[in-house]
């Protein structure tokens, strides 16, 4: 007979860690049964009153496991970085590699703990404080988020950790760019996407000298200037000042250069 029980995978992953999937099988050797991700069913396959026992058994215990379920508070973030991630892989990672039999069921914008016991829940909440973090970069300049290099230093960053342990994910919601994932890629990736929107940020600076002097430098000194601002840096001569605008880098060099010109 084949007959198909529905349980949620993280269910059935948590299920197989605590050593239930072995105890069938040694109990019911002549028993056969599957999971399938897609249909989110057990698939049992033998005799009825094998199966019907066995059905009765994940239940039980699946039940038990939801009773004392907790739901955690986390950022919507972080949610949104444990949706788009391999529930099996990041149960594994937070909990049943350090012996921890919990697991998160997920369910839109709720989070579930799963254990049995009030002490393996709060092991499992430590955990998530302990692993899982979020962090937020403030972008006065949104052009700096059109750029390609932008993308491209994005895509960069999350392919490389995402290859690791560490996974990450980087959205952005208008001028707000939020880093989530484990602490120490989200740790690593903000610094380099935080320098690099503080560096293209567009600024504008001034600097002021004598009005001869300015008038020298705009009408004999073509050649420093317009070659130092050909590409992305914007000059503006007055009677006694220059201002140069463009990426902060680059302004923040162009003026050293405006500064000993003038000296």
């Amino acid at each position: 007979q084949n007959v198909d029980v529905p349980l949620a995978f993280s269910m059935y992953h948590l299920l197989e860690h605590v050593g239930l999937h072995q105890k069938i099988m040694n109990d019911f050797p002549e028993l056969k049964f599957t999971y399938n991700k897609s249909s989110q069913n057990i698939e049992f396959y033998g005799l009825q009153n094998e199966i019907l026992s066995v059905k009765a058994c994940f239940l039980e215990e699946a039940l038990a496991f939801s009773r004392n379920g907790k739901l955690v508070d986390l950022d919507d973030s972080i949610i949104r970085f444990l949706c788009e991630g391999d529930q099996e892989e990041l149960n594994e990672q937070l909990f049943m590699s350090q012996e921890i039999s919990a697991a998160l069921e997920i369910q839109g914008n709720r989070v579930n703990l799963l254990a049995k016991t009030e002490e393996t829940l709060r092991a499992g909440e430590a955990q998530l404080e302990k692993l899982l973090t979020h962090s937020c970069i403030e972008v006065d300049d949104s052009n700096v988020l059109r750029m390609s290099e932008w993308q491209q230093l994005v895509n960069s960053l999350q392919t490389s950790f995402n290859q690791s342990e560490s996974r990450v994910t980087v959205h952005t919601d208008g001028t707000l760019v939020v880093v989530s994932g484990f602490v120490e890629a989200v740790d690593a990736i903000q610094k380099q996407l935080h320098d690099f929107v503080h560096d293209n940020s567009s600024v504008t600076r001034t600097e002021t000298g004598r009005k001869i002097l300015i008038k020298f430098i705009r009408e004999q000194k073509g050649d420093v200037w317009k070659e130092m601002t050909k590409d992305d840096i914007k000059i503006d001569f007055r009677e006694d000042s220059v201002s140069l605008c463009g990426p902060r880098v680059r302004v923040t060099e162009c003026l050293q250069t405006m500064k000993d010109l003038i000296s």
